[in-house]
């Protein structure tokens, strides 16, 4: 039997499969209860997220098959196509995940996406990033082109604690007090 869209994505990756199981199954493991081992991808025509994956029950050691569907990062339930963000200053990986979970409300997490925070080398304040899904992503395969726009920091900007630059009313900049 294979689950329908119905897979939580509002959850990280491998809570919601759990979700999943628990639904389809009728079961009524916890996260800490289950380990999975290596996807097995085999799309079909009619079911292009089709995976495998085998799951043991840490308790008992008990071993099952279990088939599911992953969203393609393409499809426009995910992120779809001409997907745009910004970003301020220089752009990692991991900036443009952030961005992405904050700006699209999604909860992308280190199994889905690269969260590497090298530079990506550009020279332009706009460019084409290819977002690829993590092969062992639980919930997403494949890849989208997404445009991200890059704002360079302001050195006289004032930050959140979270790194963000703090904006005005109107989109630009908070700058600290300077002559």
């Amino acid at each position: 039997m294979i689950t329908n869209d119905r897979f939580p994505y509002n959850k990280p990756s491998r809570e919601a499969l759990v979700i999943q199981l628990n639904e389809d199954l009728r079961r009524n493991y916890k996260p800490n209860q289950v380990s999975f081992e290596d996807l097995f991808f085999a799309p079909l025509p009619a079911i292009p997220g089709r995976t495998f994956i085998e799951m043991t029950d840490r308790l008992s050691g008990r071993k099952e098959f279990f088939v599911y569907r992953r969203l393609d990062l393409a499809h426009p339930k995910a992120l779809g196509m001409g997907t745009k963000i910004t970003i301020f200053g220089l752009p990692t990986p991991a900036k443009i995940a952030n961005e992405i979970n904050r700006s699209r409300k999604m909860t992308f997490g280190p199994d889905d996406l690269s969260f590497s925070t090298v530079v990506i080398t550009v020279k332009e304040d706009t460019f084409v990033y290819r977002l690829k899904a993590m092969a062992g992503s639980y919930a997403y395969f494949g890849e989208t082109d997404i445009l991200v726009e890059v704002i360079q920091e302001n050195p006289h900007s004032r930050f959140l604690e979270d790194g963000d630059p703090r904006l005005m009313e109107t989109g630009e900049y908070r700058e600290l007090e300077h002559t």
